[in-house]
């Protein structure tokens, strides 16, 4: 057996997923995604293929999302396809928005036709290039955890996310795929990070990819420590209202300084934030709470803020009148 049909079979196993659970495979028509395609076939895993199709590039969008149909139809296995609108601005970068539409379909589809699981294929690659790209952008303990290999409710799975791509890609055999012209513009952070960066870290220190992923795992584990207990402090301090959270400021402050980052961190990923939290957001944000005065509000990404009114701290949208 191969070393990426061991690794994914392995994941698979210590995730609980028999062999008989319907998965439903991303395939972007990229090589990665495709390679997981077909080791989950040559497994034998009961799998689907589904294709999101955001519109971005006309005609060739149409032709990856035709490629991935032919290639399902090629392994016997379904195909499902979504069509979002990307390029419509909703405040996000563009690779964001896509992100977000594109899961959001691929859930959808999932939970119509009745798979157990969605299943992506990111790979150690990724997870290098997403701490790096974190950590030169400014992020604590939360974004230094990187790409989870799974979600919280255990319905997204990333099997191949301790293989090397080129591991990963080695499975593909003679089989065509499709190149987004993205993955080669220096003018996308990620992409210059993976074509000039990542490389020139390697001839440096060679293994720096895996030191990067290792820091993430490391990252997850003591973010492990800390947050059941930050949220189980948020909870004590948080209620639900009008669109957003009204929020007691008081035991957050009267916590070790890590905890109640830890603890805005996770305020802040169920307002949606996510990713776009920085350290620097959770500094402002800390700091807000301690000094500010009633009638201010700190601005947040996605248009949110944390105002202080009369009734105390409230967080949602950024134009809303909590009082």
């Amino acid at each position: 057996m191969s070393a990426a049909r061991f690794e994914i079979s392995r994941f698979l196993r210590g995730q609980g997923v028999a062999r008989t659970a319907p998965l439903l495979v991303a395939v972007s028509g990229g090589a990665d995604s495709m390679a997981l395609l077909t080791v989950l076939v040559a497994l034998g895993q009961r799998s689907a293929a589904a294709h999101v199709n955001h519109g971005l590039r006309g005609a060739q969008s149409d032709a990856d999302e035709a490629l991935v149909e032919r290639r399902a139809a090629e392994l016997g296995v379904p195909f499902h396809s979504a069509r979002v609108d990307a390029a419509r601005a909703d405040g996000r970068s563009p690779e964001a928005r896509a992100r977000r539409l594109r899961y959001a379909a691929l859930e959808s589809i999932r939970t119509r036709e009745g798979y157990a699981h969605v299943a992506t294929a990111h790979t150690l690659d990724d997870q290098a290039e997403t701490v790096l790209l974190r950590a030169i952008r400014g992020t604590g303990l939360e974004g230094l955890a990187g790409i989870e290999p799974r979600s919280d409710d255990g319905r997204l799975l990333r099997p191949a996310l301790r293989l090397e791509r080129e591991v990963l890609r080695a499975e593909l055999g003679g089989g065509a795929w499709c190149e987004d012209p993205g993955n080669l513009d220096p003018a996308v952070p990620r992409s210059r990070v993976r074509n000039q960066v990542l490389p020139t870290l390697e001839q440096i220190h060679p293994g720096a990819r895996h030191r990067l992923a290792g820091l993430a795992e490391r990252a997850r584990e003591a973010r492990r420590v800390t947050r059941a207990e930050a949220e189980h402090l948020l909870d004590g301090a948080l209620r639900s209202d009008a669109g957003g959270w009204w929020l007691d400021a008081g035991p957050l402050l009267q916590s070790a300084p890590e905890l109640r980052r830890r603890a805005l961190a996770d305020l802040l990923r169920r307002a949606g934030l996510g990713e776009r939290v920085t350290a620097d957001h959770l500094k402002r944000a800390s700091d807000f709470l301690a000094t500010a005065a009633t009638g201010k509000a700190l601005s947040l990404p996605g248009d949110c803020a944390l105002h202080r009114t009369r009734r105390g701290f409230w967080l949602g949208p950024a134009d809303a009148r909590p009082e």
